[in-house]
């Protein structure tokens, strides 16, 4: 199984219901602390530039998510998997 250590630098989904409650959202994982993980989520970041005007910034903003703010983590193995629905199960 993935750890969130050995996802670092990747895009991830997560259940962050202070982001959005009813369905995963793409995040980008950062860092690993003991009390949380350090997010780097585009919609935040696009507000950003917005609010302040800037259609560029020299560095890109991450945020520090507590894990109790954060539903659950998808990860993923090796492993091929096909679509139900394009098989028609």
């Amino acid at each position: 199984m993935p750890t969130l250590q050995s996802m670092i630098g990747e895009s991830i989904f997560a259940r962050v219901p202070i982001i959005d409650p009813n369905k995963p959202t793409l995040l980008k994982l950062h860092g690993v602390e003991t009390g949380g993980v350090w997010i780097e989520y585009e919609a935040f970041t696009q507000e950003i530039l917005s609010e302040s005007g800037a259609v560029e910034a020299p560095r890109t903003p991450v945020v520090f998510l507590s894990l109790d703010k954060i539903d659950f983590v998808v990860g993923f193995v090796e492993s091929t998997v096909l679509s139900e629905k394009a098989f028609g199960v």
